[in-house]
């Protein structure tokens, strides 16, 4: 069912009905039931429920229903009422002879019934917009519906139109400030790393995007900033639905992606493909000078630049109703996904000496990169769900299992240039590397749901998590007297990685009045081994660590909220940032793992307040602290002249207390302005190369993204955002601006629609970091080519509607 309209529909129902009957004084009655589907038995959340006087069909007042599909209405006099209840894709259900009186003031209407029609959905027409963000007590809901501008791009494009998200030149996405975050789909974790299972994901296939920054004792801890959930597209109607999307654009963009369901009574069958290539060409320039003694050793470059991802996959599954309280279901996923490109780059190198002006041993030469990432990956998930007889009490269990067959290899080589800008036809120089490895995961989990009394509940659950993984890494060098590539054993290893978490967490959750509380513990063991092959080293880990969860709110008059929460969370380092060796990346870099890096310890604290402004508007303020310790940072130092080490190191204690604000306002009905933004003050202090270090920066981000409808079935959206200057342990990235546009057409009823978006609209993303530490200093320019325009055609097959039910079923897609 398509969430979001029916969202917008209510919504704008029910703020018509409160609006026209919040001061009649006579009202003192109330009617009150729960909403569910006829098929699935199913709650239906959003439903409108209206009250109209049964003789002269006044319109008395009305509501939605709640996540859990219960209404009521207050203030109703006495009377005899007709309620009507409607949602879309369903038939009407009218309830006559509804009686209020003084000895009846409370009419319960018990279990209320819809039945599915299709046919309703081709006759509605939805005018209005639907808040791109939601708010619940533990997380924020991006709508990816009304972000149609990013329709042909991935996850990363729907995220990046978010204040608490930025996104380098690489791809690479931040939460808060912060790289270190878990992703999840459809409640599954990738086995991909978290920014690379985001480039995965076709933008078209996101039902919405829920944040989650300070989750429960449920989630696993893993991750500084929280938590990212990927819901992707489901269906649950009767008979064959599916959507089908294809796009195309400049530089050779293009992709494909679709989604069929079939359902019939107790069985749910869905089958679903993507292809999407995605070249990033643009300019990448740099500057290093490293330092020995007297002499200041300089590289400049400057060149163009490729990036592509390009990924395809196809997923399906199968669901059965074993009975009315006994479900389960079986999905799988595969997959092949590539990121490669290369930089044909002009290179000058020159040294000074003593402070001299006078550059000399001057060279130029062209430096010819080309790297490649990628593999397949596949998972399979097993899902089982028993209902007790008591509403709410539920069990769950669930067994995944995911692998991945990576290969990563670059090939770097260098060819002089003489005086009159000749180039060799053969390098002087290369170096080559691969590294190869398999990796798989098995998770089994348990997960128990009490109810205690009217609004309590208790849930409690086990997981076991086991991750191995072997990666062969290589390394050749260019001989100049044979042309050959030779075997480096000395840069060359083999290593091998395991890791085992045990799991155990309780939660109790419940509502006095306005005042809602949860309050979980979680429990983890994580063992952990790494082996380098050859060597006899282990660097093995064996601990304990407890993780305290408390979440509150309180509702206020109108629907506003104050919710406050705190999470203790931990960020294990990455498999390839503990690997203990060096390895070249390229003539001027090189790489090294660091075994004893400790894992991140978090504090996390949010508050958050949500005011709504009436039918028009609505705002959200955030604010959040979050201290981090053990933090760990990719450090760069000099490795030999002209060349840098990266590594990865406990630099000390990072800070950051932020305010983040959203306002959603519709001034007209074919005009809804999205205006966010994020402050924060952000401090890293420790020590670096045995030298102490105290930065500082205040950081801020805004998005502000209008959509204009122009007429029936076109709209047209803006999106502008600027992501702020910030701090690094060694340096500092700039700040930039960039605007996107798209125009949308609907077609056919519907059924079919167009839209055409350009990227970076005034040219102004241009990406510039520096750093600098001992015996170094670097600059480099990131600059992707603007203008790109990409074209996105959809076509929905029988009206197929996103299933209402939200994350964490495991119903789409698993990268």
């Amino acid at each position: 069912m398509n969430k979001k309209i029916a969202f917008v529909f209510s919504i704008l129902s029910i703020v018509f009905l409160t609006s026209v009957f919040a001061n009649d004084p006579l009202k003192q009655g109330s009617i009150s039931g729960k909403v569910t589907e006829s098929e699935t038995n199913q709650i239906v959340e959003y439903a409108t429920v209206s009250v109209f006087e049964k003789v002269s069909r006044k319109l008395i007042g009305g509501t939605i229903t709640s996540a859990e599909g219960v209404f009521q209405i207050k203030n109703i006099p006495e009377g005899i009422y007709t309620v009507e209840i409607t949602f879309i894709g369903f038939q009407k259900t009218i309830i006559d002879d509804v009686e209020i009186s003084k000895t009846t003031s409370s009419k319960n209407l018990g279990n209320v019934v819809l039945s599915t029609d299709a046919e309703v959905l081709e006759a509605v027409e939805i005018v209005g917009t639907k808040n791109s963000i939601q708010y619940d007590i533990d997380k924020k809901i991006v709508n990816v519906g009304t972000q149609f501008a990013s329709m042909s791009g991935t996850a990363v494009d729907i995220l990046e139109n978010l204040p608490s998200v930025s996104v380098d030149g690489d791809g690479n996405v931040s939460l808060r400030g912060s790289s270190g975050f878990t992703v999840l789909i459809d409640g599954r974790p990738s086995v991909l790393d978290a920014s690379e299972a985001l480039q995965q994901i076709p933008a078209s296939s996101i039902e919405n995007i829920e944040l989650i920054t300070n989750p429960s004792a449920k989630y696993d801890p893993d991750g500084t900033a929280g938590i990212i959930n990927i819901i992707t597209k489901k269906n649950k109607l009767e008979g064959v639905n599916g959507v089908f999307n294809v796009n195309g654009g400049m530089y050779g963009r293009v992709g494909a992606d679709f989604l069929l369901n079939f359902k019939k009574k107790k069985w749910n069958y869905y089958i679903g493909a993507n292809y999407n290539k995605r070249p990033g060409p643009g300019t990448y320039n740099s500057e290093r000078i490293t330092n020995s003694n007297d002499t200041a050793s300089y590289v400049v470059s400057e060149g163009e630049r490729e990036r592509t991802f390009e990924v395809a996959g196809i997923q399906g599954g199968v669901e059965y109703a074993i009975s009315d309280n006994d479900f389960i279901k079986f999905s799988g996923k595969i997959g092949d996904f590539k990121m490669y490109g290369g930089m044909d780059a002009d290179f000058y190198e020159y040294q000074r000496i003593g402070g001299s002006e006078n550059p000399i041993n001057e060279s130029r030469y062209i430096s010819s990169e080309y790297w490649e990432r990628g593999g397949l990956y596949y998972s399979a998930n097993l899902n089982y769900q028993h209902k007790f007889a008591k509403k709410g009490h539920v069990l769950d269990a669930q067994v995944d299992y995911g692998g991945r067959d990576m290969t990563e290899s670059s090939k770097n080589e260098l060819y002089q240039k003489d005086g009159n800008g000749n180039v060799a036809n053969t390098p002087s120089s290369g170096q080559s590397s691969t590294e190869v490895g398999p990796g798989g995961r098995l998770r089994a989990k348990i997960d128990y749901t009490l109810p205690i009394g009217a609004n309590d509940k208790i849930e409690a659950g086990w997981q076991t998590r086991l991750n191995k993984s072997e990666d062969v890494n290589e390394v050749y060098n260019y001989d100049v007297a044979t042309g050959d590539y030779i075997f480096a054993p000395d840069f060359s290893f083999t290593t091998q990685y395991t890791q085992t978490i045990h799991s155990l967490y309780g939660t109790y959750a419940g509502r006095i009045g306005k005042f809602g509380y949860q309050g979980g513990l979680r429990a983890e063991y994580t063992g952990r081994n790494i082996n380098l092959k050859g060597e006899e080293e282990d660097f093995p880990v064996d601990q304990w660590n407890i993780f305290p969860t408390i979440h509150l709110s309180y509702n206020l008059p109108k629907d506003d909220q104050l919710m406050l929460s705190y999470s203790r969370r931990i960020e294990r380092p990455r498999g390839y940032y503990l690997e203990p060796f060096v390895t070249w990346q390229d003539a001027f870099n090189v790489r090294r793992g660091n075994p004893a890096l400790l894992p991140e310890n978090i504090d996390s604290f949010d508050f958050g307040y949500l005011k709504n402004l009436g039918d028009k508007a609505s705002i959200s303020l955030d604010s959040y602290y979050r201290m981090t310790q053990n933090k760990i940072e990719r450090v760069q130092s000099v490795y030999e002249e002209g060349v840098i080490m990266h590594t990865y190191e406990n630099v000390g204690t990072d800070y950051a207390l932020g305010l983040e604000l959203s306002l959603n306002f519709q001034p007209f009905t074919w005009w809804t302005m999205d205006i966010m933004g994020n402050l924060y003050d952000y401090k890293v202090e420790g020590e670096l190369e045995g030298e102490s270090f105290d930065r500082q920066s205040l950081n801020w981000s805004s998005r502000f993204n209008n959509t204009f409808k122009l007429g029936k079935g076109t709209s047209i959206q803006v999106n502008n955002r600027y992501t702020g200057e910030t701090v690094t342990a060694q340096g500092r990235n700039e700040g930039y601006f960039m605007m996107t546009a798209a125009v949308k057409q609907s077609l056919l009823k519907k059924k079919l629609s167009l839209t055409v978006s350009m990227n970076d609209v005034l040219g102004t993303a241009n990406r510039k970091s520096y750093s600098e530490g001992v015996g170094f200093n670097n600059y480099t320019e990131d600059f992707r080519y603007p203008h790109v325009v990409t074209a996105t055609l959809t076509y929905r097959l029988n009206n197929f509607k996103p299933s209402r039910r939200g994350g964490g079923d495991g119903g789409g897609m698993d990268f």
